[in-house]
């Protein structure tokens, strides 16, 4: 009786110690297998970053029509903006695009096998949509000063006033003059109430110290530009108009033409070179800084 009992007390004690030996041959592999599987899974994740770099560089000089551009417009240039954070990184990287798809609409008008009325439209509807972006992020971000607000504006209008120049340059662009025209007018309307909020909400000493250093801008850039060249002659008027409406006391008008003398210089750089040309008599005319700025 007594041998039984100690048989039953040895191979209850002995069960207990058999259970973690099948239990280490059963859990080892797992955790094998498990780094194996990361290491696909890091291998599969390293492969794709590769891949998408690799389609973002090769993308970027595509044009609408190739295979690549719908990448470039709805997948990277889409990713990029979501990065973008806070009103300003995403005005200025809305005008980058704008600026992209106009630099876009020049090569098409260099290479004209490649331009269809369709690949036309296509770059049109995107400067669109970019140039409402613009427009609402400035309307409704208060963060920004109305200076700021004034300065991408302009840059908004010169692209947008550089595309509708270029659609009435080339023939087989006249079809999307419309909508750039659509952008333009968006651009300028914002232009206007910005700058009229600014001059009727701020000091007048603000006022003329902002007028002061556009004015500054443009004394410096003007030399720049050809004499005689479509760019100088719109710039020289526009700043005509800004004396006169100084001398009227019409500060809102006076800063909206010097700003508008900015952008004809701007448009200048961007797209009339091949307008440059010298003209006797054309000279022009830096104007003095008003008096007691």
């Amino acid at each position: 009786m007594q041998t039984s009992l100690e048989n039953t007390t040895t191979s209850r004690t002995t069960k207990p110690d058999s259970i973690p030996e099948t239990t280490i041959a059963i859990t080892s592999p797992t955790h094998s297998n498990l780094k194996i599987y990361l290491g696909f899974a890091v291998a599969i994740l390293l492969a794709m970053f590769l891949m998408s770099y690799a389609l973002v560089y090769a993308s970027r000089d595509s044009l609408p029509g190739e295979p690549l551009y719908t990448f470039k417009t709805n997948i990277a240039e889409e990713l990029s903006a979501r990065t973008k954070l806070g009103a300003t990184a995403q005005t200025e990287f809305a005008l980058q695009r704008i600026e992209t798809r106009f630099t876009e609409l020049q090569m098409l008008a260099a290479d004209e096998a490649t331009t269809t009325p369709d690949t036309l439209q296509v770059v049109a509807s995107l400067a669109n949509e970019h140039a409402k972006t613009v427009v609402e992020t400035l309307d409704t971000d208060n963060s920004l000063s109305p200076e700021t607000k004034m300065e991408a504006l302009v840059k908004l209008t010169y692209l947008t006033r550089a595309g509708e120049t270029l659609s009435d340059t080339v023939n087989e662009f006249k079809p999307i003059r419309e909508q750039i025209s659509v952008s333009e007018e968006l651009a300028n309307n914002s232009l206007k109430n910005t700058i009229n909020t600014f001059v009727s909400t701020s000091d007048p000493e603000v006022v003329s110290a902002f007028l002061v250093t556009q004015m500054a801008d443009v004394s410096t850039t003007l030399p720049n530009v050809a004499n005689g060249s479509r760019a100088q002659r719109l710039a020289v008027a526009r700043v005509n108009d800004m004396n006169e409406a100084i001398e009227d006391n019409q500060m809102a008008e006076a800063i909206k033409y010097i700003l508008k003398a900015k952008e004809a210089i701007a448009i200048d750089a961007y797209l009339y070179d091949s307008e440059r040309g010298f003209v006797d008599g054309i000279t022009p005319e830096i104007l003095p800084m008003p008096e007691g700025s």
